[in-house]
This record gives C-alpha cells, structure tokens and sequence, in this order.
C-alpha cells in the first residue's frame, strides 16, 4: 500500500529526474518492476505531475510530452486523494522556501506546512 512518505518520496524522485533529465528512464526503471501495479502508477504519477496521462506502453514519452505542453490554466493537482495534495503543496513550498518573506515562513511554520 502507499502512503503518504511514498507519495512525498515519489514525487521528489520525479522531480529530481526531470531536472536531471532522467525522467522518463526513471519512470522506465520503476515501470519495469514486476511489483508494480502499472494503471495505478500511471494515475498516481499523472496527477503527481498535473497531468492526466493513462498508462501506455510509451507512458513515459506522453507523460513527458504532457508535461511539456501544460497551460498556465490547469490546476497543479487534478482531482486525486487530499493526502497528494498535500504532498505537492508541502514540497512546493520547500522549495520556494528560500525566497518567501520570514513573515510567511512562520505562518507556514505554524499550519505544519515547512
């Protein structure tokens, strides 16, 4: 089962590929794992990244390719389960941490969100 340090371990490993542009061999490799329940990946993954891509035998290239073509007007998170959410939203504000006011550091300090 997936929980959410998954979730969070997951999408920090997509990221980080993607900026490595190693991402669709990463999502390759865990693909490849016999263990893995590949329409569930592909739905957990696709709303990881924004998108809605359904798992394929080329996954890896449309969900890229979907990545790519994303417009401002999406939401970042499709609907999907809160506790992806709030993966996203956690990461995201670890990694804009940096440039956020102190002010609004302690704020999200105080909502558990840093």
């Amino acid at each position: 089962m997936i929980n959410e340090k998954n979730y969070s371990d997951l999408f920090k490993k997509l990221v980080k590929a993607y900026y490595e542009d190693v991402f669709q061999e990463t999502i390759d490799e865990i693909l490849s794992r016999k263990e893995i329940d590949k329409k569930k990946f592909a739905k957990v993954v696709s709303a990881l990244c924004g998108v809605e891509v359904s798992f394929s035998k080329n996954f890896s290239q449309e969900l890229k390719s979907a990545i790519e073509n994303y417009k401002e007007s999406h939401r970042v998170v499709i609907n999907t389960h809160s506790c992806i959410k709030k993966i996203v939203l956690k990461s995201m504000v670890k990694l804009f941490a940096k440039t956020l006011a102190p002010s609004m550091l302690l704020l999200l300090e105080k909502m558990n969100m840093v």
